[in-house]
């Protein structure tokens, strides 16, 4: 069965780009599975990554303004070059063939007969943005001549806030899938009151879950040699995407015990790294002996590398985190938003530390995706 998997891998995102990886990988282990993901990217989206990481003269003096009146706790590390490694590295699991483009015709030549199914997903592909608009291809519009699945998508938003006329596009978009994989319950709401019956559902893990990376014995020394200098009298601290203020909270309290890293956003008061690549951001967490993260993939990959970690909310990433741990037996790595500024962070890391094999709660998330690949292989079982 040959798979094409759409998502955004493409994007200057780390959770988006792995969680395409582990997917695709983990349907490559079944054995009547040939899966690839299908190399789409929105021009429309490019050319916003495009202004956002300019190098002119008018960019970087934004940039320093930030930075010397002290309001860069939202600049936000320019990621670009490293992930072009990463594309490189993951070459193939990409499709032969690319395309970059708005047109949805295009996009329906590019893809229609190639594939025996088409999966959407997973990460918020389904969430109705001005940057990517509506109609567009990651809800699998027209006759693409193959299966349409989704797997773990999350739209995390009502649709019924569409006009009419494009409501009613989506509506049939939906009816034309085969099975529905969504992330979250607001998702699965969502298209349930599309009329899309349960028997055509499922709730399920996010595709980081699914699949475990070799081993490596690298250490995190070595990881980052010629990337910065570190302390070997002490241990990692990550932050990933961890805002200003709540990262000077941390860094104040255990800078004497921890090489502390940002990625993501920018601190200038620890070491910024934005020269890792998808995969050696997700190495780096492995081999760390400490994560905090407001992002939902770096949570994710601390809990599939047993790595220490904890998961500061965020108003925009509050819902995801807290669905993934809360009423789990990781509900104490959980840390809301305002309560980061006033926490002994070194109490909290030894307690984080306590316990750090994750593994049946790894098992857990995976449980219900044996009866997603029976939904996929259907009739060619």
């Amino acid at each position: 069965m040959k798979v094409g998997i759409l998502t955004y891998h493409r994007a200057l995102n780390y959770g988006a780009f792995l969680q395409a990886v582990c997917l695709c990988k983990r349907m490559n282990a079944e054995k009547d599975i040939s899966a690839e993901i299908i190399d789409y990217d929105m021009l429309s989206v490019r050319n916003l990554y495009q202004q956002l990481t300019g190098n002119t003269v008018k960019s970087r003096l934004k940039h320093f303004v930030k930075t010397l009146l002290g309001k860069d706790s939202v600049v936000v590390l320019d990621i670009s070059e490293s992930f072009q490694r990463g594309y490189e590295k993951a070459k193939g699991l990409l499709s032969e063939d690319s395309l970059i483009s708005d047109d949805m015709d295009a996009f329906t030549v590019f893809v229609k007969g190639k594939y025996d199914v088409i999966i959407s997903g997973s990460d918020e592909i389904w969430k109705i943005k001005p940057i990517r608009g509506f109609p567009n291809p990651y809800f699998l519009p027209g006759d693409l001549a193959c299966r349409k699945f989704s797997y773990a998508v999350s739209a995390r938003m009502d649709f019924g806030t569409l006009p009419e006329d494009q409501h009613l596009k989506l509506n049939g978009y939906l009816k034309d899938y085969e099975f529905i994989s969504v992330r979250d319950e607001l998702t699965y709401n969502a298209v349930r009151k599309e009329g899309i019956p349960e028997e055509k559902m499922m709730l399920s893990c996010d595709p980081s879950f699914l699949y475990d990376f070799p081993e490596s014995e690298i250490t995190v020394q070595e990881l980052l040699k010629k990337k910065c200098r570190l302390d070997p009298d002490k241990k990692t601290l990550v932050l990933a995407d961890v805002h200003r203020k709540t990262a000077e909270s941390i860094i104040s309290q255990v800078k004497d015990e921890y090489n502390v890293i940002s990625t993501v956003l920018k601190n200038p008061k620890c070491i910024n790294l934005s020269d890792l690549d998808p995969f050696e951001w997700r190495l780096l967490i492995s081999k760390a002996d400490m994560v905090v993260s407001s992002l939902f993939h770096g949570v994710c990959f601390s809990i599939t590398n047993n790595t220490p970690f904890i998961a500061v909310a965020r108003e925009d990433k509050k819902s995801k985190l807290q669905e993934l741990l809360c009423n789990t037996d990781l509900e104490n790595r959980y840390v809301e938003a305002k309560d980061a500024m006033t926490l002994d962070w070194k109490k909290t890391f030894a307690l984080a530390a306590e316990k750090t094999d994750y593994r049946d709660f790894v098992l857990c998330q995976r449980k219900n995706f044996d009866v997603f690949l029976e939904k996929l292989r259907g009739e060619n079982a």
